[in-house]
């Protein structure tokens, strides 16, 4: 197999792509969760953790979508292997996300300690784990694609 590895670009394109599939995520788990706190008197319901739960697995969905079909298609992970690993990924992440912004929250605002905690968690251990390890194919082993062959 060749010793070839990707190159740095493709990692800068790779990180960006991961990065605005977040960004979209975050964003369609904000929107309905507003909708839902802002609806939910209105039926008679109300809880911020229900629809902070709906809100985060309509992320979850987003960016699961995104990055497998779009920024890591490349790879083609099977679907069963990596929607396993993006929800041990993701559970992970959730876990150290509370932890974190909990201990920042001691020195720092609320809002900028689940901002601080978002980008160190995303950085060291999300976006790795999702580029190297839940999108790509178990015959990967030099970071390019099982699909693709040396020139």
């Amino acid at each position: 197999m060749s010793e070839e590895k990707t190159s740095p670009i493709q990692h800068v394109r790779d990180f960006g792509g991961a990065a605005t599939a977040s960004a979209v995520a975050t964003a369609g788990d904000g929107v309905l969760f507003a909708i839902l706190i802002a609806t939910g008197p209105l039926f008679g319901t109300y809880s911020v953790g229900i629809s902070a739960t709906f809100g985060a697995a309509l992320g979850a969905v987003i960016n699961y979508s995104l990055c497998r079909f779009v920024v890591f298609k490349r790879f083609e992970a099977p679907i069963v292997q990596s929607a396993s690993l993006y929800i041990f990924m993701s559970v992970v992440a959730g876990i150290a996300q509370g932890v974190g912004t909990e201990a920042v929250a001691r020195i720092a605002p609320a809002g900028v300690a689940w901002f601080a905690s978002k980008a160190v968690i995303y950085v060291l251990f999300t976006y790795p784990f999702a580029r190297f390890i839940v999108f790509r194919s178990r015959d990967d082993s030099d970071g390019r694609a099982a699909t693709e062959h040396p020139a």
